[in-house]
């Protein structure tokens, strides 16, 4: 089983989206507005969101990174 925490670094801004029984985690350029990564812990990492206000702490078993699929990129379509 490949190691998803070594992708990742205090510092580092990510974009997440919520996918049913999991998080898609992935890391964005540092230009971006972004939840920014505080904590990496072998069981979980921490995401401190500055302006929501929000602290996130999401366990390794829930995070899934790579491609994000279609359905969740897709932008819903103007009424």
């Amino acid at each position: 089983m490949i190691n998803i925490l070594q992708q990742f670094q205090v510092g580092q801004k990510v974009c997440i989206r919520e996918m049913g029984a999991g998080w898609h985690v992935q890391v964005i350029s540092v230009e971006q507005d972004a939840p920014v990564l505080v904590e990496v812990n072998p069981e979980y990492i921490v995401l401190d969101d500055d302006a929501a206000g929000v602290k996130m702490r999401i366990p390794v078993h829930l995070i899934r990174t790579g491609e994000l699929p279609a359905e969740f990129t897709a932008t819903p379509a103007a009424a």
